[in-house]
């Protein structure tokens, strides 16, 4: 008989007399375990600067990229980014955000969510998704000065379902 380090006991029997020579004996099996903890990073740009702006501009765009780097995710499972802006508060203010002029700006996703899936990020870990911010001066612009405004972004893991 065999005793492993957790107490358990195997035994083979052998018939008095027959040789143990190439012969396969199977016991309990033995457990092999191992854990690896959830662990992802979300990159979500600091600042979006549109530049010098004027009123004969229809359209300013800049890209607006966010990451999910160094991932490993439960199989089935997803992080999702979301704007949690309110429409009324996707306006940059003129003086430097604490004036009344307001210039209006849009994210393209048009629900605001970003959504990366353990599938995707499986192979590397890391996945982008594109996208952009969007002002239109020739509408909107109606001061010259400083404009600053803000997004509020909300991260949520999702466990498998």
């Amino acid at each position: 008989s065999v005793t492993t380090n957790d107490g358990k006991t195997t035994s083979f029997e052998k018939t008095a007399g027959e040789p143990m020579i190439n012969e396969t004996v199977t016991g309990n099996p033995s457990e092999v375990t191992a854990s690896a903890d959830i662990s992802y990073v979300v990159v979500i740009p600091e600042t979006i600067d549109f530049g010098k702006v004027d009123k004969s501009m229809e359209t300013a765009e800049q890209p607006f990229t966010v990451q999910v780097t160094d991932a490993l995710l439960e199989e089935g499972a997803s992080i999702t980014v979301k704007n949690i802006t309110a429409a009324e508060d996707m306006v940059m203010k003129n003086k430097d955000g604490a004036g009344t002029k307001t210039l209006p700006f849009e994210l393209a996703q048009a629900d605001g969510l970003f959504t990366f899936t353990q599938a995707e990020l499986e192979a590397t870990g890391q996945q982008s998704i594109e996208s952009s911010v969007t002002c239109s001066p020739k509408q909107d612009l109606k001061a010259a000065g400083s404009y600053k405004g803000y997004m509020t972004f909300e991260v949520t893991y999702v466990p498998a379902a």
